[in-house]
């Protein structure tokens, strides 16, 4: 039998949600495996699901079913619309895999800095994380209504780190206002201004 061949690829640079990469995402007690939530602008986004709607057409042809047999109306293509009306893709792998021995493994997700380097201790990845995924386009039928593209996770490339809890003003809720206090700029401080700035610091305090 010829080995499958699978269609891999990189995102473009997205923001995160929820992102599962280090632990399991669990629902309802159960292990759903390594998971990442991603939005793209919407240029991007059209662009992605041409890709995978490309794939499902591929999958049809290439994929014997036997008679009586079809796909879904609406197969799972591993992206849905939020309650904004934004799309976002999830991306998924395995937590562990099973070997033919018997012997079971831990699946490890590569995390890479914005410059390739790998990164070895886990980093505290929030929601707003600017990130690229690695991914494998792997398409299955498994009954008339279970069926369509798995998103593969493979990797991810951290482009701009939000750690858990840190948000901006729009993580909370906050607009930007035409008029009113702005904060002052930041400049890189000298000898002759760090013990005057230091004091007014500490006045504030």
């Amino acid at each position: 039998m010829a080995k499958r061949e699978f269609t891999t690829g990189v995102t473009p640079k997205g923001s995160l949600l929820f992102p599962h990469i280090y632990e399991p995402e669990q629902y309802e007690g159960k292990d759903v495996g390594f998971t990442v939530n991603i939005k793209f602008d919407q240029k991007e986004t059209d662009a992605l699901i041409a890709v995978i709607d490309k794939e499902l057409e591929k999958a049809k042809h290439s994929i014997k079913l036997k008679p009586g047999q079809k796909w879904s109306a609406e197969p799972f293509l591993g992206y849905k619309e939020d309650k904004d009306g934004d799309i976002v893709f999830k991306f998924k792998a395995n937590s562990h895999f099973t070997t033919k021995s018997g012997e079971t493994h831990k699946v490890v997700i590569p995390v890479f800095d914005a410059h390739g380097t790998p990164i070895k201790d886990p980093l505290s990845i929030g929601n707003g994380t600017i990130a690229k995924v690695a991914y494998t386009l792997v398409p299955y039928w498994i009954s008339k209504v279970v069926n369509g593209i798995k998103l593969r996770l493979d990797a991810v490339q951290i482009i701009d780190l939000k750690e858990y809890g840190q948000k901006d003003a729009k993580g909370f809720g906050f607009g930007e206002e035409e008029e009113g206090f702005s904060a002052p700029e930041e400049h890189e401080e000298d000898d002759s201004s760090f013990t005057e700035e230091t004091d007014e610091d500490d006045g504030e305090f």
